[in-house]
């Protein structure tokens, strides 16, 4: 019974990772063979849902924001901690880009690029030069009276991440960039003339 109350501390947190269980089970003197046990028994059961190795999220809290988009960004920031959501998904949710990817996350980051696929989607990370690492914003939001925050670009430096990965330049002109964003279909008469602005400089 003690083992199968562990997973209701976390039934309104939007993760929990395996260090966070073996502490309450360091309480209930439960070894950590058993929470393995444990584990991978209420993975199989879908009691909880696996994010990553050792990162998890208690099955009801999933079903209720797994179709939150908000969630799913603040996912992709706890996967990798120094990230933000940029590229493609920025672009789409600022209506820059009309192609669409379904479930499919990408970030930046000034890790080692990785690419996680869980129930949530698939979340990709590529890396960038730490001096390049900046022009991203927090944004709140509200999960079941809680209050949390997400890293996304600005519209600006989502445009500059997709293109530093998409083409080999390293210096662009004025005039070759409006080619390499009509070239890569970006909707940039749509950005804020103080975006694009800073997209130039």
């Amino acid at each position: 019974m003690k083992r199968k109350i562990l997973f209701t501390n976390f039934v309104n947190t939007p993760y929990f990772a395996k260090q966070d269980l073996l502490v309450l089970a360091d309480k209930f003197n439960i070894s950590e063979t058993s929470i393995n046990t444990l584990i991978q028994r209420s993975i199989k059961s879908k009691e909880i849902i696996s994010l990553k190795r050792n990162l998890y999220v208690n099955r009801d809290f999933f079903l209720n924001n797994k179709n939150s988009l908000e969630y799913k960004f603040f996912v992709a920031n706890t996967l990798i901690k120094s990230s933000y959501i940029s590229r493609e998904t920025a672009l789409q949710y600022y209506g820059l880009l009309s192609e669409a990817s379904l479930n499919y996350f990408t970030s930046t980051t000034i890790k080692l690029p990785r690419k996680f696929e869980n129930s949530l989607g698939i979340f990709e990370y590529r890396n960038i030069k730490s001096e390049l690492y900046n022009g991203y914003k927090s944004v709140k939001f509200l999960i079941a009276g809680n209050e949390y925050s997400y890293l996304i670009a600005e519209p600006y430096k989502a445009i500059f991440d997709y293109i530093y990965y998409r083409t080999n330049k390293k210096i662009i002109s004025e005039k070759s960039l409006m080619l390499v964003l009509d070239e890569l279909r970006i909707n940039y008469t749509d950005l804020e003339k103080d975006q694009l602005d800073r997209l130039i400089k």
